[in-house]
């Protein structure tokens, strides 16, 4: 549940998505299966349940305490709760699963400097079928706010060890050839993966597509192995691996986060700048 960006306007009484389906489900006589006046109050209700089970990830003196941490922490989880045992229902198929797991077969360069590669649909420019509309290239990307841009996400430690820092141009060999791209450092991906946008890089089109240089805008299917899922037609995207190289060359990076990235914090640190934006001390 969360707060409406603006106040309803009086002449519009908008209803939210939850707030539709109630009414209309109460219009069809569902009433008894669906009582709440609307969304806030069936997850109030809820909320006030949770509570009176006096245990879980939050400990509150009254059901409104209970319901303001609820609604700023985004949750609430049993921290008692264990999965099934060895001996539970469940076993049997989880052991049958096992069973028929086969090992992830991976194909590309091996060794130092080497990386498995986890292509991924860009936001807007999906596989390319957008990327000659000049404002879905500057709509920026959600996580890294990058536009125009292809980039290799990289996590930190990896970056340090390659040498390269956020705006180096880094060349990503596989077994099917190479492409070059911007190296965007980042904690949210393991030291062993890049991730790379799909969408950038493409050959034919207008110039808002065809026309950024091949460092910065190229195409990760490329160099993407055509392997198989086993028993399937469905391509390994993940069954990748690329080797990442250092080309000595670097651009400004076009996005909006500035030069402040997204990184853990630790709660001293967190608290001081709290403190420091509190309505008291500006």
């Amino acid at each position: 549940f969360e707060q409406p960006v603006v106040n309803p306007l009086p002449d519009l009484d908008p209803m939210s998505f939850p707030d539709v389906l109630l009414a209309m489900g109460q219009e069809l006589g569902h009433e008894s299966q669906l009582p709440w006046n609307n969304y806030k109050a069936m997850l109030r209700e809820g909320s006030d349940t949770l509570f009176e089970l006096g245990r879980g990830s939050i400990s509150a003196a009254s059901a409104d305490e209970f319901w303001n941490t609820l609604l700023r922490r985004g949750g609430w989880w049993d921290e008692d709760i264990r999965g099934a045992s060895a001996a539970g229902p469940s076993d049997g198929l989880l052991r049958s699963i096992a069973e028929k797991a086969a090992t992830p077969e991976f194909t590309g360069p091996v060794g130092a400097g080497t990386f498995y590669l986890a292509p991924f649909s860009h936001n807007t420019l999906q596989d390319g079928t957008h990327a000659h509309l000049p404002w879905l290239q500057a709509t920026p990307d959600p996580l890294t706010t990058v536009t125009w841009q292809t980039w290799i996400e990289m996590n930190d430690i990896a970056a340090d060890a390659l040498g390269v820092r956020e705006g180096d141009i880094v060349r990503i060999e596989s077994s099917q050839g190479s492409i070059r791209a911007v190296v965007y450092p980042t904690p949210a991906v393991p030291p062993e993966v890049v991730a790379i946008p799909i969408g950038g890089g493409r050959t034919h089109g207008s110039d808002y597509a065809t026309g950024r240089p091949g460092t910065e805008s190229s195409n990760v299917i490329e160099i993407l192995e055509p392997n198989k899922v086993a028993g399937t037609s469905s391509l390994a995207w993940a069954g990748n691996r690329v080797r990442v190289t250092n080309t000595g060359a670097s651009v400004s990076i076009s996005k909006l986060e500035g030069n402040v990235r997204a990184v853990e914090i630790g709660t001293s640190a967190a608290e001081e700048i709290i403190k420091t934006i509190h309505p008291d001390n500006l």
